[in-house]
Protein backbone atom coordinates (compact mmCIF):
# COMPACT_ATOMS: atom_id res chain seq x y z
CA UNK A 1 0.00 0.00 0.00
CA UNK A 2 2.68 2.31 0.88
CA UNK A 3 3.93 2.04 -2.90
CA UNK A 4 0.76 2.10 -4.69
CA UNK A 5 0.41 5.73 -3.05
CA UNK A 6 3.35 6.91 -3.88
CA UNK A 7 2.54 6.41 -7.37
CA UNK A 8 2.01 9.40 -9.82
CA UNK A 9 -1.20 10.59 -10.56
CA UNK A 10 -2.01 10.34 -14.83
CA UNK A 11 -3.90 13.53 -15.21
CA UNK A 12 -3.84 12.45 -19.08
CA UNK A 13 -5.05 8.80 -19.04
CA UNK A 14 -7.72 8.43 -16.57
CA UNK A 15 -7.67 4.87 -17.27
CA UNK A 16 -4.31 4.46 -16.13
CA UNK A 17 -5.72 5.51 -12.86
CA UNK A 18 -8.64 3.40 -12.48
CA UNK A 19 -5.85 0.25 -13.13
CA UNK A 20 -4.08 1.31 -10.44
CA UNK A 21 -7.19 1.54 -8.37
CA UNK A 22 -7.45 -2.08 -9.04
CA UNK A 23 -4.70 -2.84 -8.22
CA UNK A 24 -4.82 -1.37 -5.01
CA UNK A 25 -8.06 -3.48 -4.72
CA UNK A 26 -6.03 -6.87 -4.96
CA UNK A 27 -3.26 -5.80 -2.97
CA UNK A 28 -6.01 -5.56 -0.08
CA UNK A 29 -7.40 -8.42 -1.04
CA UNK A 30 -4.13 -10.39 -0.41
CA UNK A 31 -3.58 -8.79 2.82
CA UNK A 32 -6.90 -10.09 4.17
CA UNK A 33 -6.42 -13.33 2.89
CA UNK A 34 -3.41 -13.53 5.47
CA UNK A 35 -4.58 -11.20 7.88
CA UNK A 36 -7.17 -11.85 10.91
CA UNK A 37 -11.07 -11.22 10.38
CA UNK A 38 -11.52 -7.36 10.90
CA UNK A 39 -7.68 -6.35 11.27
CA UNK A 40 -7.11 -2.50 11.43
CA UNK A 41 -4.93 -2.28 8.65
CA UNK A 42 -6.98 -4.22 6.11
CA UNK A 43 -9.64 -1.48 6.73
CA UNK A 44 -7.64 1.02 6.74
CA UNK A 45 -6.53 0.57 3.18
CA UNK A 46 -10.11 -0.29 1.85
CA UNK A 47 -10.93 3.07 2.95
CA UNK A 48 -7.86 4.52 1.16
CA UNK A 49 -9.10 2.71 -1.93
CA UNK A 50 -12.41 3.88 -1.72
CA UNK A 51 -11.14 7.61 -1.24
CA UNK A 52 -8.82 7.01 -4.33
CA UNK A 53 -12.11 5.29 -6.30
CA UNK A 54 -14.29 8.30 -5.66
CA UNK A 55 -11.19 10.65 -6.67
CA UNK A 56 -10.66 9.20 -9.90
CA UNK A 57 -14.45 9.35 -10.44
CA UNK A 58 -14.56 12.73 -10.00
CA UNK A 59 -11.35 13.85 -11.51
CA UNK A 60 -11.75 11.76 -14.68
CA UNK A 61 -14.36 14.17 -15.34
CA UNK A 62 -12.02 17.20 -15.59
CA UNK A 63 -11.85 17.65 -19.27
CA UNK A 64 -7.83 19.04 -19.94
CA UNK A 65 -8.05 19.10 -23.44
CA UNK A 66 -10.65 21.85 -23.21
CA UNK A 67 -9.79 23.71 -20.62
CA UNK A 68 -8.68 27.49 -20.78
CA UNK A 69 -5.86 28.69 -18.52
CA UNK A 70 -8.43 30.38 -16.39
CA UNK A 71 -10.45 27.29 -15.86
CA UNK A 72 -7.49 25.71 -14.83
CA UNK A 73 -6.55 28.63 -12.55
CA UNK A 74 -9.78 28.08 -10.81
CA UNK A 75 -9.28 24.24 -10.16
CA UNK A 76 -5.91 24.73 -8.65
CA UNK A 77 -8.00 27.12 -6.45
CA UNK A 78 -11.00 24.41 -6.05
CA UNK A 79 -8.86 22.05 -5.56
CA UNK A 80 -6.08 23.82 -3.15
CA UNK A 81 -3.72 22.35 -4.58
CA UNK A 82 -1.50 22.69 -8.29
CA UNK A 83 -3.07 20.50 -10.03
CA UNK A 84 -1.96 22.70 -12.90
CA UNK A 85 1.81 24.48 -12.70
CA UNK A 86 2.32 27.73 -14.04
CA UNK A 87 4.43 28.07 -16.26
CA UNK A 88 5.97 31.33 -17.42
CA UNK A 89 6.75 31.27 -21.33
CA UNK A 90 9.18 33.86 -22.53
CA UNK A 91 9.07 36.12 -25.98
CA UNK A 92 11.58 33.72 -28.35
CA UNK A 93 13.40 36.92 -30.02
CA UNK A 94 14.07 39.07 -27.13
CA UNK A 95 13.21 36.36 -24.15
CA UNK A 96 11.22 38.84 -22.24
CA UNK A 97 8.11 37.83 -19.96
CA UNK A 98 5.17 36.94 -22.47
CA UNK A 99 2.53 35.04 -20.45
CA UNK A 100 1.41 32.50 -17.94
CA UNK A 101 0.62 29.30 -19.16
CA UNK A 102 -1.11 26.30 -17.17
CA UNK A 103 0.29 22.99 -17.64
CA UNK A 104 -0.67 19.42 -15.86
CA UNK A 105 1.02 18.69 -13.04
CA UNK A 106 3.13 15.42 -13.66
CA UNK A 107 4.26 14.94 -10.04
CA UNK A 108 0.65 14.46 -8.16
CA UNK A 109 0.86 11.69 -6.34
CA UNK A 110 -1.99 9.09 -5.09
CA UNK A 111 -1.43 9.85 -1.98
CA UNK A 112 -1.54 13.76 -2.45
CA UNK A 113 -5.31 13.69 -4.19
CA UNK A 114 -6.78 11.01 -1.38
CA UNK A 115 -5.45 13.53 1.36
CA UNK A 116 -8.28 15.88 -0.52
CA UNK A 117 -11.07 16.37 0.62
CA UNK A 118 -13.15 15.39 -2.64
CA UNK A 119 -16.35 14.87 -2.20
CA UNK A 120 -17.12 18.56 -1.22
CA UNK A 121 -15.71 19.55 -3.96
CA UNK A 122 -17.21 17.37 -6.91
CA UNK A 123 -20.15 20.20 -6.97
CA UNK A 124 -17.27 22.56 -7.90
CA UNK A 125 -15.34 21.26 -10.05
CA UNK A 126 -18.64 20.31 -12.04
CA UNK A 127 -19.26 23.82 -12.55
CA UNK A 128 -16.17 24.90 -13.75
CA UNK A 129 -16.35 22.13 -15.80
CA UNK A 130 -19.57 23.38 -17.05
CA UNK A 131 -18.95 26.84 -17.34
CA UNK A 132 -15.49 25.92 -19.63
CA UNK A 133 -18.11 23.96 -21.80
CA UNK A 134 -20.67 27.17 -22.38
CA UNK A 135 -17.91 29.64 -22.55
CA UNK A 136 -16.14 27.39 -25.15
CA UNK A 137 -19.64 27.58 -27.21
CA UNK A 138 -20.50 30.97 -26.68
CA UNK A 139 -16.82 31.42 -28.04
CA UNK A 140 -17.78 29.38 -31.69
CA UNK A 141 -20.81 32.04 -31.87
CA UNK A 142 -18.45 35.08 -32.01
CA UNK A 143 -16.22 32.79 -34.35
CA UNK A 144 -18.83 32.41 -36.47
CA UNK A 145 -20.34 35.70 -36.53
CA UNK A 146 -17.00 37.08 -37.42
CA UNK A 147 -16.32 34.51 -40.79
CA UNK A 148 -20.28 35.89 -41.94
CA UNK A 149 -18.75 39.49 -41.99
CA UNK A 150 -15.75 37.76 -43.65
CA UNK A 151 -17.39 36.02 -46.93
CA UNK A 152 -16.58 36.98 -49.60
CA UNK A 153 -18.96 38.32 -51.73
CA UNK A 154 -21.86 37.87 -48.94
CA UNK A 155 -22.85 41.49 -49.05
CA UNK A 156 -21.38 42.50 -52.69
CA UNK A 157 -22.05 41.14 -55.96
CA UNK A 158 -19.44 43.21 -58.17
CA UNK A 159 -16.51 45.92 -58.60
CA UNK A 160 -19.11 48.50 -58.46
CA UNK A 161 -20.66 49.64 -54.45
CA UNK A 162 -23.42 46.98 -55.17
CA UNK A 163 -24.49 46.26 -51.96
CA UNK A 164 -26.85 43.23 -51.21
CA UNK A 165 -29.30 45.28 -48.84
CA UNK A 166 -31.31 42.89 -47.76
CA UNK A 167 -28.17 40.44 -46.68
CA UNK A 168 -26.33 43.08 -44.88
CA UNK A 169 -29.15 44.30 -42.83
CA UNK A 170 -30.61 40.68 -42.08
CA UNK A 171 -26.61 40.01 -40.91
CA UNK A 172 -27.23 43.70 -38.50
CA UNK A 173 -30.29 42.13 -37.34
CA UNK A 174 -28.73 38.36 -36.51
CA UNK A 175 -25.59 39.15 -35.55
CA UNK A 176 -27.14 41.84 -32.87
CA UNK A 177 -29.91 39.10 -31.88
CA UNK A 178 -26.83 37.07 -30.94
CA UNK A 179 -24.85 38.88 -29.03
CA UNK A 180 -28.21 40.16 -27.02
CA UNK A 181 -28.13 35.96 -25.87
CA UNK A 182 -25.04 36.12 -24.81
CA UNK A 183 -25.21 39.76 -22.55
CA UNK A 184 -27.88 38.12 -21.25
CA UNK A 185 -26.54 34.67 -20.38
CA UNK A 186 -24.70 33.96 -17.25
CA UNK A 187 -21.98 32.29 -18.55
CA UNK A 188 -21.46 35.32 -21.22
CA UNK A 189 -19.41 37.41 -18.01
CA UNK A 190 -16.17 36.57 -19.36
CA UNK A 191 -17.30 37.80 -22.77
CA UNK A 192 -18.54 41.46 -21.60
CA UNK A 193 -15.33 43.30 -23.19
CA UNK A 194 -15.77 41.45 -26.41
CA UNK A 195 -19.90 41.91 -27.11
CA UNK A 196 -19.76 45.49 -26.14
CA UNK A 197 -17.55 46.14 -28.26
CA UNK A 198 -18.97 43.99 -31.25
CA UNK A 199 -22.05 45.79 -30.58
CA UNK A 200 -20.71 48.91 -30.77
CA UNK A 201 -18.69 48.31 -33.97
CA UNK A 202 -22.03 46.76 -35.37
CA UNK A 203 -24.35 49.87 -34.56
CA UNK A 204 -21.49 52.00 -36.10
CA UNK A 205 -21.36 50.27 -39.30
CA UNK A 206 -24.88 49.53 -39.60
CA UNK A 207 -25.52 53.44 -39.16
CA UNK A 208 -22.49 54.37 -42.25
CA UNK A 209 -24.70 52.11 -44.50
CA UNK A 210 -28.23 53.50 -44.10
CA UNK A 211 -26.22 57.39 -44.08
CA UNK A 212 -24.14 56.00 -47.38
CA UNK A 213 -27.90 54.69 -49.07
CA UNK A 214 -28.94 58.38 -47.99
CA UNK A 215 -25.98 59.92 -49.64
CA UNK A 216 -26.18 57.93 -52.13
CA UNK A 217 -29.61 59.06 -53.80
CA UNK A 218 -28.25 62.90 -53.18
CA UNK A 219 -25.18 62.24 -54.53
CA UNK A 220 -26.69 60.60 -57.81
CA UNK A 221 -29.08 63.53 -58.29
CA UNK A 222 -26.49 66.30 -57.90
CA UNK A 223 -23.93 64.40 -60.43
CA UNK A 224 -26.83 64.78 -62.62
CA UNK A 225 -27.03 68.80 -62.19
CA UNK A 226 -23.65 69.28 -61.83
CA UNK A 227 -22.95 67.57 -65.18
CA UNK A 228 -24.57 70.89 -67.24
CA UNK A 229 -21.89 73.24 -67.82
CA UNK A 230 -24.40 76.31 -67.06
CA UNK A 231 -25.00 75.26 -63.84
CA UNK A 232 -21.35 74.62 -62.95
CA UNK A 233 -20.86 78.28 -64.35
CA UNK A 234 -23.72 79.44 -62.43
CA UNK A 235 -22.84 78.38 -59.09
CA UNK A 236 -18.85 78.10 -59.04
CA UNK A 237 -19.04 78.26 -54.77
CA UNK A 238 -21.79 74.94 -54.93
CA UNK A 239 -19.45 73.66 -57.59
CA UNK A 240 -16.51 73.41 -55.48
CA UNK A 241 -17.90 71.69 -52.85
CA UNK A 242 -19.54 69.31 -55.17
CA UNK A 243 -16.07 68.40 -56.40
CA UNK A 244 -14.83 67.70 -52.72
CA UNK A 245 -18.22 65.73 -51.82
CA UNK A 246 -16.79 63.67 -55.43
CA UNK A 247 -13.47 62.99 -54.16
CA UNK A 248 -15.04 61.30 -50.86
CA UNK A 249 -17.28 59.80 -52.25
CA UNK A 250 -14.54 58.03 -54.33
CA UNK A 251 -12.90 57.38 -51.15
CA UNK A 252 -15.75 55.39 -49.71
CA UNK A 253 -16.58 53.63 -52.56
CA UNK A 254 -13.37 52.13 -52.67
CA UNK A 255 -12.89 50.99 -49.10
CA UNK A 256 -16.62 49.78 -48.98
CA UNK A 257 -16.21 47.78 -52.19
CA UNK A 258 -13.04 46.45 -50.75
CA UNK A 259 -14.90 45.75 -47.40
CA UNK A 260 -17.84 44.11 -48.44
CA UNK A 261 -15.83 41.82 -50.85
CA UNK A 262 -14.78 39.92 -47.91
CA UNK A 263 -13.14 42.45 -44.97
CA UNK A 264 -16.08 43.85 -43.01
CA UNK A 265 -15.27 42.28 -39.76
CA UNK A 266 -11.47 43.97 -40.50
CA UNK A 267 -12.97 47.20 -41.66
CA UNK A 268 -15.67 47.42 -38.52
CA UNK A 269 -13.17 47.07 -35.81
CA UNK A 270 -10.52 49.29 -37.05
CA UNK A 271 -9.99 52.86 -37.91
CA UNK A 272 -11.33 53.57 -41.39
CA UNK A 273 -14.82 52.56 -40.10
CA UNK A 274 -15.25 55.52 -37.83
CA UNK A 275 -13.24 57.97 -40.28
CA UNK A 276 -15.69 57.32 -43.13
CA UNK A 277 -18.57 57.66 -40.65
CA UNK A 278 -17.33 61.46 -40.67
CA UNK A 279 -16.80 61.63 -43.89
CA UNK A 280 -20.27 60.52 -44.87
CA UNK A 281 -21.81 62.40 -42.48
CA UNK A 282 -20.51 64.99 -44.00
CA UNK A 283 -21.14 64.42 -47.15
CA UNK A 284 -24.91 64.84 -46.19
CA UNK A 285 -24.49 68.31 -44.82
CA UNK A 286 -22.29 69.21 -47.72
CA UNK A 287 -25.05 67.60 -50.27
CA UNK A 288 -28.19 69.64 -48.56
CA UNK A 289 -26.08 72.43 -48.85
CA UNK A 290 -25.49 72.54 -52.42
CA UNK A 291 -29.34 70.93 -52.62
CA UNK A 292 -30.93 74.15 -51.05
CA UNK A 293 -28.81 76.85 -53.68
CA UNK A 294 -29.92 74.67 -56.59
CA UNK A 295 -33.20 74.82 -55.41
CA UNK A 296 -33.50 78.37 -55.37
Amino acid sequence: MRDIVSYKYNLINHDQNIKNMEKMVQTISKCKSVLPEGNSCANKCSEEVRKYRDICIALSKIDTGNYEDRHKKEINQQLGMNYYLEERIMKEDTNEFDRIEYKANSNILIKDLISLDIGNKLKLLAEVDIKSRKENDINIVLDKMKDRWNQEGKFSTSDKLEIKTDEIFDEFDNSLAELSDIQSNKYGIFFSKSTEEWNKNLIYFQDLIISLIQCFRSYKYMENIFGAKDIREKLKTETELFKKVQADYKEIVNNLRLTMKGNAYEYMFNVPNKRDHLIVKEMIYNLDRIKKEVEK
